[in-house]
């Protein structure tokens, strides 16, 4: 399946491979990826003039990754990897969920990581990266089994349902949070 993402008069479809056409013409333009079976299907992608941000889930390295490509050439601009940063907190089966450019420009990642150590819950984490360079800007992991793919709001914030209430996580303030009924 392809979740079709358009910028800048380009269609792009994360797929086996990443697939860019003329949004007009569909004339294929290029592609990005090695063709591995778990390389960008069922992630959200999301796109600006410049660049493409995928996620890849799965083997070998059983990590979640993100990419951002040009979008003009299909290069790789940069790739990154997430892993826990609590001391003493191990995860695995890291499997990004959606990419989302915020209107603060951040890239919000929603990603979900199993617990090495507690065999019950998983991670449900936002992070925000920079989309020029990838690097992490900041960090919300909340440790209950609520899944990610619920955890981005398309307005710019990060939203948490739990139960009745969602929890906005402010992006220049992520540890302060407030409650949205």
């Amino acid at each position: 399946p392809c979740m079709a993402v358009v910028a800048a008069g380009r269609l792009f479809c994360p797929a086996v491979r990443l697939f860019a056409f003329e949004a007009a013409t569909g004339q294929p333009l290029w592609t990005y990826g090695d063709g591995r079976p778990d390389s960008f299907q069922l992630v959200e992608a999301t796109a600006d003039p410049d660049r493409v941000y995928i996620g890849r889930n799965g083997a070998p390295e059983n990590d979640g990754r993100i990419f951002a490509v040009d979008a003009q050439t299909g290069a790789r601009v940069w790739e990154r990897a997430f892993e826990s940063t609590r001391p003493g907190e191990d995860w695995h089966g890291i499997k990004v969920q959606s990419l989302t450019l915020s209107p603060e420009g951040d890239l919000v990642v929603a990603f979900t990581a199993e617990y090495v150590r507690l065999q019950i819950f998983s991670a449900a984490v936002l992070a925000a990266v920079d989309p020029a360079t990838g690097e992490e800007r900041w960090r919300v992991v909340d440790g209950g089994p609520v899944g990610a793919e619920d955890a981005v709001e398309r307005i710019g914030r990060g939203v948490k349902p739990r139960g009745d209430v969602a929890v906005a996580v402010e992006r220049r303030s992520p540890d302060r949070v407030e409650d949205v009924h």
